[in-house]
């Protein structure tokens, strides 16, 4: 190394001493630092924990029925002569639907009645020949074996009358037959002959007739919502007072309210559920037979709960929690069993009382033993 550079190095050394020297305080010691000062407590919004009623509801899926439906059958042959109905229409109560070609059934209610006619005069007759019998055998003038063979001949004769009587009222009933008329008001459905055709008995139906005036709605609850006025009441054969609701699928309501009027005598092993029906008026026919619909079914009994806005609410791998701000304002972790969702708020069925102040979630340095500082309260009013 050569002079020059030795020199510079040297300079370099003494100014790092000098340095040195200025972090030294009299006495050999180091000067130590001042402590950070401390954070303030962080802010949080919170809600308040509020007790309130609540009805126990069910959402399940249920399909509609009609109330009654009838299978339109032939009880006598002949050809078809008319249809008066266009398939799908709906008809009152009386319309002749189809008219079986009478003409055949018309000739035997004539027969019948000839039949009939003759079987009356030969009853008068032996009525008669009865009656003078009964006064000559009463004057002795004829012999009881005549008098026997008379009221034999009449009693034959009045069993003729009723078999003919019997014979004529079944031609009439056949002739009825050939006129299938609608029993009720109902929708018709489609014809599986047309007019011309042979109908032969026993045959298939001509076509079916469902009442829609009122309908059934067909579902299935679960027994896990079986609540103890159900367990109580339907064992009894009484049917619970339960108000049934018809929600469709765009989201619209139907305008009138259902009533439970059938329930399955046992539960369904494969699928732990319980079969009920619920009535509905129908008057505009907007529930079409064969409509899946979901129908709410709503406990009138109301039942106390707490409630706290949804926003409280959180949730890990564990199961759901809320931060609850102490009277000393640190906060404490809640674990919670969440209920169904009322509105804006929750049913917490455990963990929480009411009066709580509840931390609104979205703060991810929230921790346990944090203290805190409440901000502007909000409650269910401020949302």
């Amino acid at each position: 190394m050569s002079n020059q550079q030795f020199g510079a190095v040297g300079r370099l050394v003494g100014r790092l001493a000098v340095i040195t020297a200025t972090v030294v305080v009299p006495g050999g010691c180091r000067e130590e630092k001042s402590p950070a000062p401390a954070l303030p407590p962080m802010t949080v919004q919170v809600t308040e924990v509020v007790g309130g009623e609540y009805r126990t509801s069910h959402e399940l899926i249920a399909e509609v029925k009609p109330l009654k439906t009838l299978q339109l059958v032939a009880r006598v042959s002949g050809f078809l002569q008319q249809r008066n109905f266009r398939e799908g229409d709906y008809v009152k109560q009386g319309t002749l639907l189809y008219l079986i070609e009478p003409a055949a059934y018309e000739l035997a209610v004539k027969q019948a009645e000839a039949t009939l006619a003759k079987a009356r005069a030969a009853a008068l007759n032996a009525r008669l020949e009865f009656d003078r019998s009964e006064k000559l055998l009463e004057e002795n003038v004829t012999a009881p074996k005549r008098y026997d063979s008379a009221r034999a001949d009449l009693q034959a004769a009045e069993a003729e009358v009723a078999a003919a009587e019997a014979a004529r009222g079944q031609a009439e009933l056949n002739l009825s037959y050939t006129r299938l008329e609608a029993p009720f008001d109902g929708w018709v459905g489609l014809t599986r002959t047309d007019v011309g055709n042979y109908i032969g008995v026993p045959d298939l139906p001509l076509t079916e007739l469902a009442y829609i005036d009122e309908v059934r709605v067909e579902f299935d609850l679960s027994d896990r919502y079986l609540s103890e006025e159900l367990l109580r009441t339907l064992p009894q054969g009484k049917s619970p007072d339960w108000p049934v609701r018809i929600r469709f699928a765009d989201g619209s309501f139907f305008d009138k309210t259902g009533r439970i009027t059938y329930w399955s005598n046992q539960l369904e092993p494969q699928t732990a559920t319980l079969k009920l029906q619920a009535l509905f008026e129908n008057p505009r026919h907007r529930l079409l037979p064969g409509l899946f619909v979901t129908v709410i079914l709503t406990n009138p009994q109301p039942e106390a709960v707490v409630l706290v806005g949804k926003q409280a609410v959180q949730y890990d791998q564990n199961s759901a929690f809320v931060y609850v701000v102490d009277a000393g304002n640190v906060l404490e972790l809640r674990r919670v069993e969440v209920g169904p969702a009322v509105g804006e708020q929750v049913v917490i069925r455990r963990g929480l009382k009411s009066g709580e102040r509840a931390v609104i979630a979205g703060n991810p340095r929230l921790r346990p033993g944090l203290p805190v500082r409440i901000g502007r309260a909000r409650s269910d009013a401020d949302r």
